[in-house]
């Protein structure tokens, strides 16, 4: 059951302004201090395969937790982005602003404002690759 509205556009600018190299995170990318953790999910062609990741633990509270899982399980659930890359593709056509070309692949960025986090969706239309992000930033 759909209970979200993506948008296109960011209107929490304010998280990128700071960032830093955090060593919860697996890389050396700066990535923004707001960041709670993220998502990631690769679709087998038969369903969706998502993992967590912390980058500031401390900031996961019950609320986010539960608002964050939720949207994770409905937007992974929303036909027809529960099948996989045809279905990003289907539901990315009706949102052409949101694609960003990422080399070999396309990437598609939508934002959300939760009642308890901010989010960035991203779907990539690579296979045999992960294909969906959820990354919660705190308010």
């Amino acid at each position: 059951m759909k209970t979200f509205t993506l948008s296109t556009t960011r209107t929490f600018d304010d998280v990128w302004q700071e960032t830093e190299i955090c060593p919860a995170y697996l890389g050396t990318s700066p990535r923004p201090v707001k960041e709670v953790g993220y998502s990631r999910a690769d679709h087998d062609g038969h369903r969706w395969y998502h993992s967590y990741f912390p980058v500031h633990p401390e900031y996961m509270t019950d609320a986010i937790k539960e608002e964050f899982e939720r949207l994770a399980a409905d937007i992974l659930e929303t036909e027809p982005v529960s099948q996989g890359i045809p279905g990003i593709l289907e539901f990315c056509a009706d949102y052409p602003e949101s694609v960003q070309k990422d080399g070999a692949r396309n990437r598609y960025n939508f934002y959300l404002e939760g009642k308890e986090a901010n989010y960035w969706v991203t779907f990539l239309d690579l296979p045999k690759d992960y294909n969906f992000y959820l990354h919660i930033y705190i308010k």
